[in-house]
C-alpha cells in the first residue's frame, strides 16, 4: 500500500447523479416532521400517490418509527405528489431518493493487495509512531476509552487481524445486500483500522474506541441518502460521539441529506468528514465538509504540507 499520508486521501469518496434502470419510474423519498409509526407513513405515502400510474412501497426503514418514507412512482407523477404534500401536515417535503455515492476508485493492484492482506497485517509506515500518537495521547490514558464512534462506510471485516480485540458494538447493513455488515470491498475496514485497530503491530490512533459501523455502501460503492438518513437517525438514538463520514461531494444540493446532518450536530455528535481530492484550485470543498457544524479534514504530504490534490476552501493563505 501506499505511505499512510498519501493513502488516507483515498477516504474521499465522489458524488455523482444516478439515473434508475426504469427511466419512467422515480425513486422518491418521503421526509415527515417527525419519526412516525410505519403503518403512519405507508398510508401517507398512498394517499400521496391518489392518480399515479405506478406506486410502490420500498420502505427499507430498518426502525418501525421513522421520519423518512421511500417508494417507486412513475415519473410523470413526481410533480403531482410534490403538490399533494404541501397541503399534508405530516410531510416536510417529497424529494428523489436517486442521488447514488461513489467511493473513490481504488486501483486494481491496490484493491489486490487489500485483499491479500485481509487474514494479514497491513506493512508500511505506522502512522501512530509517524504522529507521535502514544508519546503525545496514550501516555495519558487518551486511548479512546468509553468513547462511541460511528463509521458510515462499506461495513468491516470483522475477522480481518486488526480487529480480533475490538469493541464492536453495533454492525448494521442498510443496504439490503448482505445479511451482514461485512465489508466486500475494503474501504470500510481500512478506516476503522485507522481509528481502532488493536493489532500491536499497526494499532490505530484511538485503540480503545467503542466502534459501531453502518454499511451504506453497496461492494459497488453506491448508496442512496435515505440510508445515510436512516443510519443518522440510528446513531443519533445510539447517543454516539463521533461519526466519520469518508465522503465527498455536492451533497449540498440535497437538502434531506443537509438537513439531516445538522440535526445531528446539534444533538451533540461530532462530525469528521472529508473535504475532497478537487484541489488545488479553491472553492473545491465538498459537502458536508464544506458546512460549519462539521469538522473537515483534508490530505498532507509526507513533508506535512498539503497535498496538490486536496481540496480547497475560498480563503487564500497568508
Amino acid at each position: 500500500l501506499n505511505d499512510i499520508m498519501s493513502y488516507v486521501s483515498v477516504l474521499v469518496m465522489a458524488v455523482v447523479m444516478s439515473s434508475l434502470a426504469n427511466p419512467d419510474e422515480v425513486r422518491i423519498l418521503l421526509q415527515f416532521m417527525k419519526r412516525e409509526p410505519r403503518e403512519t407513513r405507508t398510508a401517507a405515502a398512498a394517499k400521496l400517490s391518489v392518480g399515479c400510474a405506478t406506486f410502490r412501497n420500498v420502505d427499507e426503514a430498518t426502525s418501525d418509527v421513522s421520519d423518512i418514507h421511500v417508494g417507486i412512482i412513475d415519473n410523470n407523477c413526481f410533480d403531482q405528489m410534490k403538490q399533494l404534500s404541501m397541503s399534508e401536515p405530516t410531510v416536510k417535503g417529497i424529494f428523489r431518493d436517486g442521488v447514488v455515492r461513489h467511493l473513490e476508485q481504488w486501483s486494481g493492484a491496490e484493491r489486490k493487495e487489500f485483499q491479500h492482506r485481509s487474514s494479514m497485517h497491513f506493512s508500511g509506515t505506522d502512522a501512530t509512531k509517524t504522529l507521535q500518537i502514544e508519546e503525545t495521547f496514550w501516555k495519558r490514558n487518551a486511548r479512546g476509552g468509553g468513547v462511541k464512534v460511528a463509521i458510515f462506510d462499506t461495513g468491516i471485516v470483522k475477522k480481518h487481524a486488526h480487529f480480533k480485540r475490538a469493541t464492536i458494538k453495533t454492525c448494521v447493513d442498510y443496504t439490503n445486500t448482505k445479511p451482514s455488515c461485512e465489508d466486500g470491498f475494503g474501504h470500510g475496514s481500512y478506516v476503522a483500522g485507522i481509528i481502532a485497530a488493536t493489532d500491536s503491530k499497526c494499532k490505530g490512533m484511538a485503540p480503545d474506541a467503542e466502534l459501531h459501523i453502518f454499511k451504506v455502501f453497496t461492494d459497488k460503492q453506491e448508496s442512496f441518502t435515505s440510508w445515510f438518513l436512516e443510519a443518522f437517525n440510528h446513531a443519533m438514538d445510539l447517543d454516539v460521539d463521533v461519526l466519520n463520514l469518508s465522503i465527498g461531494g455536492p451533497d449540498y444540493l440535497d437538502q434531506p441529506f443537509t438537513d439531516k446532518v445538522r440535526e445531528v450536530s446539534a444533538s451533540g455528535i461530532t462530525i469528521i468528514s472529508a473535504i475532497g481530492n478537487d484541489g488545488p484550485l479553491y472553492g473545491t470543498l465538498n459537502n458536508p465538509g464544506d458546512q460549519i457544524d462539521v469538522i473537515g479534514v483534508g490530505a498532507v504530504s509526507q513533508s506535512y504540507k498539503v497535498a496538490t490534490f486536496s481540496s480547497r476552501g475560498m480563503l487564500l493563505p497568508r
